[in-house]
């Protein structure tokens, strides 16, 4: 049985091109299919896009392919390159795999749908692969994707820096918070990130004059940032921070009165909690505390 019709049909593969022989090894667990194109075809050039061009000579390559079932898979081709009229002798963009890599299409999709989800070393164990391969595919992707992002509209910022596993070792995140989209992340959380998002907006269409909304929490660095490199930029501290701040407070202030007044022992989660999620023990317990102790009903009020 002729299974080439059957790979070509799998593959999507459209004239020229066609599988025209497949080489299966169970015991090595790998299926490797050749794919070639017509006698006398003839090809765009890559460069100028001038049709028909005739093929000039052929160079051998070798794409991974998604796995067939537990086997590894390959496309391997002759490629083409083509003589031009215009740009001279070109090596041809084959339809399945982008220029450079050494993944299909559907295989560096794959990647990307896993990467959302899966650790890179991960992806790499799964498909037994280098981290290092996967990471390129990722950072070509991104880098793609940013170069095409429009800051025109970017009027209202936040701004928050995180860190891996507790580690001082930040990344500061820029957000478009009309859109609901991040639109720049950069190490550090130095009043510097600021002025690097500033020349980022420049360069992608927007305008650091333009932002008239910031919203972070009460970092000096953010601060000093915002006042040097977005200028017509009004301040707000997020709500999240702000409320931690005052929380903190509220334990302190339950810790100072703890040495004279035993009664609020075992009240910081009936001080601390959201109103509306308190328990009805929770809710006798903050109306006993606030009556018995005026510090702490002050602080709590605040």
């Amino acid at each position: 049985m002729d299974t080439n019709p059957l790979f070509t049909a799998a593959l999507g593969l459209i004239p020229p091109w066609c599988v025209v022989r497949t080489d299966f090894r169970p015991e090595q667990r790998l299926l490797e299919m050749q794919v070639d194109f017509a006698s006398g075809s003839r090809f765009a050039c890559p460069d100028c896009g001038a049709k028909d061009c005739g093929v000039y000579d052929t160079v051998e390559k070798r794409w991974r392919h998604m796995d067939f079932f537990q086997h590894q898979a390959f496309i391997i081709a002759r490629v083409p390159r083509v003589q031009c009229s215009a740009c001279g002798v070109r090596l041809i963009t084959v339809p399945w795999a982008r220029a450079g890599s050494g993944f299909t299409l559907l295989m560096e999709g794959l990647i990307l749908e896993m990467s959302r989800s899966t650790p890179v070393r991960n992806i790499a164990q799964l498909l037994r692969v280098s981290d290092n391969r996967v990471w390129r595919v990722i950072q070509h992707y991104v880098d793609d994707a940013v170069s095409r992002i429009d800051c025109s509209q970017v009027r209202v910022v936040g701004v928050d820096e995180t860190s891996a596993k507790k580690r001082h070792d930040y990344i500061s995140c820029f957000f478009d918070m009309e859109s609901k989209r991040l639109v720049f992340a950069t190490e550090g959380r130095e009043h510097q990130v600021v002025a690097a998002f500033a020349r980022f907006l420049g360069e992608h269409g927007g305008d650091a004059s333009a932002v008239t909304e910031v919203s972070c929490d009460m970092s000096p660095a953010f601060i000093k940032g915002v006042r040097d490199f977005l200028p017509e930029a009004e301040v707000t501290f997020d709500k999240f921070h702000v409320s931690k701040i005052l929380g903190d407070a509220v334990e302190r202030v339950r810790r100072s009165e703890w040495r004279t007044d035993k009664t609020v022992k075992g009240g910081r989660y009936a001080l601390l909690k959201n109103p509306a999620n308190l328990t009805p023990f929770q809710r006798e317990q903050l109306k006993d505390i606030t009556a018995r102790n005026a510090a702490l009903a002050e602080v709590y009020r605040i």
